[in-house]
C-alpha cells in the first residue's frame, strides 16, 4: 500500500520549530564566537611576540587580548552553551511526544481523540513553562493554533498500517540515517583536528630543536605553536 502521509520537521508544532531554530542559531553563534576568539587570541600572541620595543604593537596586543576577554565573558554571561543544549533538548522532547501522540502510545492511548489532543497541548504548555528561562531565544511566534498541524491531524486519523509504515520511514529510518551521517562527520572532523594538532606539535618541536642547536636564532613559531596547540 502506498503511503499517503509524509511527516517532515516543518509539519511539527510551532513550539518545536521555535526550539529547533533557536538551537541551530545559538549553536552557530557559539561556534562563530569560539572560532573568532581563537583567531583573536592567536593574533594577540603573535603581536605580543613581535612587539619588541614597539609601543604600537604592544597596544594592539593589549586590545586583542581585551577583545578575547570580552568574547569569553559574553559567551559565559549569555549562557550560549546552556541555551543551545536546552533548546535542543526541548525540540527533541516535543518531537518524541508528537510521535507518541500520532501513534496512540502512552499517554495518548485514550479512545477519545479530543482528550489526547488536549493532553498534548497541555504537555506543550508544561514544557514551555519548564523551559521559560530560554524563552528569550525562542524568537518565533508561538500560539495554540499552530501546535496541531494538518499533517499531524491526518496522521492521527490514518489506519494502523499507514501509521506503522510512516513510523518506520520517517522515524526509525530517518533517525538511523541522521545518526549514521552525523557519526561519520564527527569521525572525519575529529581525525582532521587530530592531524592538524599533531602537525602543530611536530613543527613546534622541530623549531625548538633548531633553536637549541642554534641559540642565536629567534624563532617565534615556538610560542605561537604552543598557543595554537593549547
Amino acid at each position: 500500500m502506498a503511503l499517503r502521509i509524509n511527516l517532515k520537521n516543518t509539519d511539527l508544532p510551532a513550539l518545536y520549530q521555535a526550539a529547533d531554530n533557536a538551537s541551530n542559531q545559538v549553536q552557530k553563534q557559539l561556534m562563530s564566537l569560539s572560532a573568532a576568539n581563537s583567531v583573536v587570541l592567536i593574533s594577540g600572541s603573535i603581536t605580543a611576540l613581535l612587539r619588541s620595543n614597539s609601543q604600537c604593537l604592544a597596544i594592539i596586543s593589549a586590545i586583542l587580548f581585551l577583545v578575547s576577554l570580552a568574547i569569553t565573558i559574553h559567551i559565559k554571561v549569555a549562557n550560549l552553551q546552556g541555551n543551545w543544549y536546552q533548546s535542543r533538548a526541548l525540540a527533541e522532547s516535543i518531537k518524541t511526544s508528537v510521535w507518541r501522540l500520532l501513534m496512540g502510545a502512552d499517554p495518548y492511548s485514550d479512545i477519545s481523540k479530543s482528550k489526547n489532543l488536549e493532553k498534548f497541548q497541555h504537555l506543550l504548555k508544561e514544557l514551555l513553562f519548564e523551559n521559560k528561562h530560554i524563552t528569550k531565544v525562542l524568537s518565533d511566534p508561538i500560539n495554540d493554533s499552530e501546535q496541531l498541524t494538518k499533517v499531524m491531524l491526518e496522521t492521527i486519523d490514518a489506519s494502523f498500517e499507514e501509521k506503522r509504515e510512516l513510523y518506520l520511514k520517517d522515524r526509525i529510518d530517518n533517525q538511523r540515517h541522521w545518526y549514521s551521517t552525523k557519526s561519520g562527520q564527527n569521525r572525519k572532523s575529529s581525525r582532521n583536528w587530530f592531524i592538524g594538532l599533531v602537525l602543530v606539535y611536530a613543527l613546534t618541536i622541530l623549531m625548538l630543536l633548531i633553536q637549541i642547536a642554534k641559540p642565536e636564532l629567534t624563532l617565534l613559531t615556538i610560542d605561537v605553536g604552543a598557543v595554537i596547540a593549547r
